[in-house]
């Protein structure tokens, strides 16, 4: 879902943003989804 949200929003990711989420554990999840309803763009999500 987290990835679905991040391309509606920011367009795109790359294949190394799709292997991070695909590889994330839980908490990181919820940290950047929380991000993500804020960000400016993926790298503010991420960081």
């Amino acid at each position: 879902m987290l990835l679905l949200l991040l391309e509606e929003k920011f367009g795109p990711v790359s294949d190394e943003v799709r292997t991070q989420v695909q590889n994330a554990d839980p908490d990181s999840l919820l940290r950047w989804f929380r991000q993500s309803l804020k960000a400016d763009n993926i790298d503010e999500v991420l960081r």
